[in-house]
């Protein structure tokens, strides 16, 4: 069967163009099926029977829950008592050992309550906080009782997880944002922009403006922080929307002689190959270029193959998307797939030429994998193919394919 298949999928959502005309095998699907005897059968329906496990997942919450009030009943009475002496120290040790024992489940439920008090024994508090991230994840989020050298130690011991419930604090330090903001983490850098109660430096922001150019995601929440640096709002002013940039012009008064400056600075964006990109989507400067040029008729193959030699992989992606009507995640997957049928699809649909399809396949290939350039074996074989598509066919295809 021959089928393209992306080697790290972007986006399920984005369509894989396959010729289902030119494959060799039909696809199948295996019926499976149990076999058993009458008495297992009878065995397997009464633990499938909706009125058993109905009565099952009650009585396990029950016991849960029990567990639970048990738990933090035992915790209450400690803090209810002196706070001192050998007693207190093994009665917190006690439960602590008892914790080992408890379902992660129950300790979350544990930490949602105690995250909202204010005189947690620091033991618990830090036992909370370093479990499992499920557990520790209401501790990290709102407990008062975690300084921030705890906080600062957990964001250099535990990973991402940890750092995007840090992220949502409304009590977060200038050294705590700084240093989450340094891990370049996408989520825990969202949470940061979206978090109201933090304040964000400048030396924070230059490292979230970092990991925006690389994820555009970014550059819109940043451009709606009224604390964002001028420098960063220019940085960031044609990425983002119309709507945003007149905001940001207004809030920071910016004048039109370094909005002039910040266009030529974006320009040097267009220079770019998708290696090691994780987001391969063209800024909103590139889509307006790509946009004006469709509208005027401008968009030819021999500006495809040109913007991609000198390296502008994402403004390509820009304009083919706006050649051919196809979403730019789609012309991204068609680039980074083995065997050029899915580029060969697009430019036979629109009538590509056979010259300038290898130059878009060949130089597709080398700016998103540098080390794995395109053998002769497989260049003829996308040839071969280009050849033999019709172009009303490559479009049926396609127009199936984006359909479904």
């Amino acid at each position: 069967m021959t089928q393209m298949q992306s080697q790290s999928q972007l986006d399920q959502n984005a369509p894989i163009l396959i010729d289902l005309e030119d494959t060799d095998e039909g696809f199948g699907a295996a019926d499976l099926a149990f076999t058993s005897s009458s008495s297992s059968h009878s065995f397997a329906e009464t633990f499938t029977a909706p009125s058993f496990q109905s009565t099952q997942e009650t009585r396990q919450q029950s016991m849960d829950a029990a567990a639970a009030d048990r738990l933090t009943q035992g915790l209450q009475t400690i803090m209810d008592g002196a706070r001192v002496g050998r007693d207190y120290d093994l009665a917190i040790n006690s439960l602590l050992a008892l914790f080992k024992d408890t379902e992660k489940h129950i300790l979350k439920s544990l930490s949602m309550y105690l995250c909202h008090l204010q005189d947690v024994p620091d033991k618990i508090v830090k036992h909370l906080a370093y479990d499992a991230l499920m557990v520790a994840e209401p501790m990290l989020e709102h407990s008062v009782c975690l300084s921030e050298k705890e906080l600062l130690n957990i964001i250099f011991m535990k990973g991402a997880g940890y750092w995007k419930s840090i992220a949502k604090r409304t009590d977060l330090t200038d050294n705590l944002v700084e240093t989450l903001a340094e891990k370049k983490d996408f989520v825990t850098s969202m949470n940061l922009l979206t978090n109201s109660g933090a304040k964000i430096g400048p030396r924070a922001f230059n490292h979230v403006r970092d990991l925006a150019r690389k994820r555009n995601e970014l550059s819109p929440i940043m451009a709606q922080r009224s604390d964002i640096p001028v420098a960063i709002a220019l940085d960031i002013y044609w990425q983002v929307s119309n709507a945003l940039r007149e905001k940001l012009v207004v809030t920071h008064n910016i004048p039109k002689e370094r909005l002039n400056e910040a266009f030529k600075s974006a320009l040097k964006d267009f220079d770019d190959s998708l290696r090691g990109m994780d987001d391969p989507t063209p800024t909103p400067l590139m889509r307006e270029l790509a946009s004006s040029y469709q509208k005027a008729g401008k968009i030819t193959t021999s500006m495809l193959v040109k913007t991609l030699f000198v390296g502008r992989a994402r403004f390509f992606i820009a304009l083919f998307s706006q050649m051919t009507g196809v979403h730019s995640k789609v012309i991204f997957e068609a680039m980074r797939q083995p065997g050029g049928r899915s580029i060969a699809l697009l430019c036979r649909a629109h009538n590509v030429g056979k010259e300038n399809f290898v130059s878009i396949f060949l130089k597709s290939r080398s700016l998103i994998h540098s080390r794995k350039a395109v053998d002769s074996t497989e260049l003829h074989a996308a040839i071969r193919y280009f050849d033999r598509l019709d172009p009303a066919k490559a479009r049926r295809i396609i127009e199936t394919t984006l359909a479904s």
